[in-house]
């Protein structure tokens, strides 16, 4: 169960990680931020889209959050980010964020502030 203080929490821990980074992978920030990796997949349901597995509901839910108050800018990146930083999934890449009719994959990279 998450609590609005463990969400808050992490978002803050996120924010400080990206403050002055770029091109971050969700596999760094699941290594590198407490509370961040877990048993919750990211998915972008509408869009059959997989984000990454692994990772906690306040982190998730964090993310979204800062995502659509523009706090944090994610960017749509090659399969070998992922592959250098230690993981991949076995499914179909997605290209870009849009509908697809299968699920995919859409390996993404984060920065800290809107574009």
């Amino acid at each position: 169960m998450k609590s609005n203080c463990a969400v808050t929490n992490i978002r803050s821990a996120i924010a400080a990680y990206l403050r002055h980074r770029s091109g971050i992978s969700l596999i760094e920030m699941c290594r590198d931020i407490v509370g961040f990796a877990g048993d919750k997949t990211w998915i972008i349901a509408d869009a059959n889209l997989v984000v990454w597995p692994g990772m906690s509901d306040e982190a998730v839910e964090a993310m979204m959050a800062m995502i659509v108050a523009e706090e944090i800018t994610p960017t749509v990146t090659t399969p070998f980010v992922y592959l250098y930083d230690g993981g991949m999934l076995d499914m179909p890449v997605a290209k870009s964020l849009k509908h697809y009719k299968t699920k995919r994959w859409i390996p993404l990279v984060f920065a800290g502030g809107a574009a």
